[in-house]
């Protein structure tokens, strides 16, 4: 498990000197650390946005320029690649165009506020996969709901939680529902939130059982709230965490030190030294993402063409 929150606030409190200090608060702090992750996670999808990938397969309907434009995920920050007839030997991919060309007769996509748009429309149904880049997560609060015995009940088929006291939002789509405590172990887990209703979410059904909680069955149910508890960060927000990814993790040192130099400027004190190490983490990041997909160099050849094709089996075999 990554660096918690509660570590990184005590990491960034060592740097800034400011460990017994009243002078910033930890939610002062929290804030801080979401924007340092927020910089961090824009820093390492910059040098390789293979670190981050989440796909969503896509059906388009077509004749209209309405059925050929679908939503983006609800966690969508930058797109890889749109695939058509994925898993098929007819895959191939699908590129962006710019708008004023997008009803040419060569199928590309454009991009709306919220939606995606194949042109031209005449061509595009088929199934698509989409790759891309999440949001980046943030540290938020559980939310805990107040559950009511027998009322309450996950349907399989469907992946519909009912909580009659829940009080969802939509907001909260994007985020997880964490179960403990059901009689059936398929639904202990933790679930992405696709849809809500004011008394009901709904996840993937992989995994689930039906079940209604009864108070036998303890079930303790708790929400990782997409508002998160410092407001200011509330419109980047696509999930919680509890702690940094196997990749943040890495480099966490860097939203400790962008931390720092937050509070040192609030002590109204010189940051050149925290910038200095900051910008040093900034450029390993840059200097590490190439290694990632690096692979061991490979045996050289020690024989080229043959100068006398006619000696062997084939031009250039190892025994001319």
């Amino acid at each position: 498990m990554g660096k918690t929150l509660a570590q990184l606030i005590s990491d960034a409190r060592t740097a800034s000197n400011t460990q017994r200090s009243k002078f910033v608060t930890d939610d002062e702090i929290g804030n801080y650390v979401n924007r340092g992750y927020r910089e961090l996670y824009d820093l390492i999808i910059a040098a390789d946005k293979s670190y981050y990938n989440a796909t969503q397969d896509i059906t388009f309907g077509t004749g209209t320029e309405s059925a050929a434009t679908m939503p983006l995920p609800p966690d969508f920050y930058q797109i890889r690649g749109l695939l058509q007839n994925p898993d098929t030997l007819q895959a191939r991919p699908v590129y962006a165009r710019p708008f004023t060309n997008h009803s040419l007769n060569e199928l590309g996509y454009v991009f709306g506020t919220s939606t995606i748009m194949l042109g031209p429309e005449q061509l595009a149904a088929a199934p698509y996969r989409m790759t891309y880049v999440p949001k980046p997560a943030q540290f938020g609060p559980a939310i805990d709901i107040v559950t009511a015995p027998t009322a309450d009940a996950v349907v399989a088929s469907t992946g519909v939680w009912t909580f009659v006291n829940g009080h969802f939002t939509a907001s909260m789509i994007g985020a997880s529902l964490i179960v403990s405590g059901a009689a059936n172990a398929g639904n202990n887990a933790a679930f992405v939130i696709t849809a809500v209703s004011p008394t009901t979410v709904t996840t993937a059904t992989t995994g689930l059982v039906n079940e209604s909680f009864t108070g036998a069955a303890s079930a303790s149910i708790a929400l990782q709230a997409i508002a998160p508890t410092y407001p200011t960060v509330s419109p980047y927000q696509a999930a919680s965490m509890t702690s940094l990814d196997i990749t943040a993790d890495n480099f966490d040192d860097y939203i400790s030190v962008f931390t720092a130099v937050r509070i040192v400027e609030k002590k109204k004190q010189s940051t050149d030294t925290l910038i200095a190490v900051l910008n040093g983490i900034a450029q390993r990041v840059q200097n590490m993402a190439p290694q990632r997909s690096g692979e061991p160099e490979a045996a050289p050849v020690l024989w080229g063409p043959s100068q006398y094709p006619y000696r062997g089996l084939f031009p250039g075999t190892p025994w001319d």
